[in-house]
């Protein structure tokens, strides 16, 4: 939390120290403090994770997307009644969000990578919905990176050098996303694997949706806006975005009908992280969104309180 005074600093660990015992007490379970405690130690050190170059304002941004997906990951510890499980359902929780963040800084992508097998060991559910967010994510960058690459033929034969000295002593970007779809890829159908091989049906109402994940129109709103945003754009991924949104909805659907809302949620949560990580690696795209915000700030407070509910 460097990138904040010492006395916003105390600020905020006193409100997230207050807020989670006061959910603690709600839930009627003190264990449930366990939950925030290791959601705390990403949010505490986003600062640390996340590019300071891409994004000013670290840790209120980490904060924000924790109250975004606090009911959805809160649901998954919930719904584990085992304190052992409940766990390693938080472990996995932390792990994600951390994760999430080192995405936005392509020199810690190697940690994202080595989360995914990490998160299949705590927890399928959070692994399936993390794996799919980094497969598609990473066929997204790839994509971005051929292109540039096709736009830098014409480069001298002396950058060229410079750039094959480079590599002999680390892997270059590419390779490293490369393994990561990979990785991303195996883990997703592992988890797909373990997941439908111990499947025990649960059939759940519609109420239990609206109930439990009331931010869902909001999630749904912020999507279609991202998605119609990246669409429109110059930087030419319309074919990842809608093969992701394809995959999104197949998973989301399969999964909810064998194990309940929680796995909705989940995958809708993930598919807002990635059109949200996609964004970011585009300037231009950053631009014209903050220029809707200033012309459509109501609307945009709106969609931001049906996403905190």
């Amino acid at each position: 939390m460097t990138d904040i005074s010492k006395k916003h600093r105390l600020i905020a660990i006193a409100s997230f120290a207050f807020v989670s015992l006061i959910l603690s007490l709600r839930s009627a379970s003190y264990y449930t403090l366990v939950f925030f405690v290791f959601t705390a130690i990403p949010l505490f050190f986003a600062d640390r994770i996340m590019d300071d170059k891409r994004i000013k304002e670290r840790t209120a941004t980490a904060f924000c997307v924790f109250a975004v997906c606090y009911q959805t990951f809160y649901q998954c510890f919930n719904r584990v009644h085992e304190n052992n499980r409940q766990l390693m359902t938080a472990a996995a929780v932390a792990v994600f969000l951390a994760a999430v963040f080192a995405l936005t800084d392509s020199k810690k992508l190697p940690y994202s990578i080595f989360a995914a097998p990490l998160i299949c060991l705590l927890d399928l559910r959070v692994a399936s919905a993390y794996c799919f967010l980094l497969l598609m994510f990473s066929v997204t960058k790839l994509k971005l990176i051929i292109d540039t690459d096709s736009h830098k033929k014409k480069s001298s034969k002396g950058k060229k050098k410079k750039t094959k000295d480079n590599e002999h002593g680390k892997l270059d970007l590419k390779t490293v996303i490369i393994i990561s779809t990979v990785t991303s890829a195996v883990c997703l159908a592992f988890c797909i694997y373990v997941i439908f091989k111990n499947s025990v049906r649960i059939t759940e109402n519609l109420d239990y949706l609206f109930t439990q994940y009331k931010n869902l129109f909001g999630f749904i709103f912020f999507i279609i806006y991202l998605m119609v945003k990246l669409i429109r754009s110059n930087i030419n991924i319309n074919i990842p975005v809608i093969v992701a949104l394809v995959l999104d909805v197949a998973l989301s659907v399969i999964f909810t009908m064998n194990y309940g809302w929680s796995f909705f949620s989940l995958f809708l949560v993930s598919f807002f992280l990635f059109l949200v990580l996609i964004c970011f690696e585009s300037e231009k795209v950053i631009n014209k969104i903050k220029a809707d915000f200033n012309n459509h700030r109501y609307l945009f407070l709106i969609g931001v309180l049906c996403l905190l509910q």
